[in-house]
């Protein structure tokens, strides 16, 4: 599970986050969002679990679904590529993790997302 320190996060990133969450985004990213903020504040880490990256994830496969996704959920998406089972085409194509990665390629053996094509 990802750790984040509550060391590592300015009060500039704080606010800037806590007018995020005002300003837009949909109602489970502001749901947790908010909470992320509240868990900061009190001066604690804040700890990312598996129920939270999967509820996460099922909610963007449903924009996926809806062809509704934003250029930030799909960067979102690729971030949490990691977390996708490695059955899951429906979440790794958008999220970018090759199919059939290339023998021999460090970048395409990480199961992350990758920038790069074999051109041969």
């Amino acid at each position: 599970m990802p750790v984040f320190s509550n060391d590592d996060v300015t009060i500039q990133s704080r606010r800037a986050l806590a007018k995020m969450i005002d300003s837009r985004g949909p109602e489970p990213l502001r749901d947790m969002l908010s909470e992320i903020l509240g868990v900061l504040a009190a001066g604690h880490d804040v700890t990312i679990s598996s129920p939270t990256i999967e509820a996460r994830l099922e909610y963007l496969r449903g924009e996926i679904r809806a062809e509704r996704i934003s250029y930030g959920e799909m960067a979102e998406l690729q971030g949490l590529a990691e977390y996708i089972d490695p059955g899951d085409v429906e979440l790794l194509e958008p999220a970018g993790v090759p199919e059939f990665p290339r023998e021999g390629c460090a970048d395409c053996e990480t199961g992350r997302p990758v920038s790069h094509t074999h051109d041969d």
